[in-house]
């Protein structure tokens, strides 16, 4: 029922999130290893916390989507039911999240975001921190252009 480019928003309590920053860009061959590596290693941690309730998701500042800077995210999410005690656990803070969807491949992302600032801003609201995307149907789709994204943004 979700449909390409929805924007709405949706009220959200605190989370426990296990964060791995994620290196800045390098060359594009060493760029996909290391961040291929960074994957692995951040989802054999999160699996190794008993209490993890969903998949993994990324995160990627304001300040870089403003700047259209989408290839730069900041780091890998995944969400834990109880916190954790290990470095690298953020609150994600409860509130009014402005929510989008985008259906297909991650190439389609910039124009979903450039969509929800234009929101935002109609009603005048601004927005804060960080944007989280993860990934609903990763694991019940047969191509990418199935793939639905579900991005939030907190609203200040």
């Amino acid at each position: 029922q979700i449909k390409d480019g929805q924007i709405d928003t949706v009220q959200c309590e605190e989370e426990s999130l296990f964060i791995t920053p994620l290196a800045p860009p390098e060359p594009l061959q060493e760029h996909a290893q290391m961040q291929m590596d960074t994957l692995l290693s951040h989802l054999q941690t999160a699996w190794e916390l008993s209490d993890y309730k969903t998949g993994c998701g990324s995160l990627i500042s304001l300040e870089k989507i403003r700047q259209n800077r989408f290839d730069e995210y900041d780091g890998l999410f995944t969400s834990l039911e109880q916190p954790a005690q290990i470095s690298g656990i953020y609150r994600k803070p409860a509130g009014l999240y402005l929510r989008g969807f985008c259906v297909g491949d991650w190439d389609r992302l910039p124009a979903l975001y450039g969509q929800m600032l234009a929101f935002a801003k109609e009603k005048g609201w601004e927005l804060q921190g960080y944007s989280y995307e993860i990934g609903l149907n990763e694991f019940a789709i047969a191509h990418s252009g199935e793939y639905v994204t579900q991005v939030t943004i907190l609203v200040s």
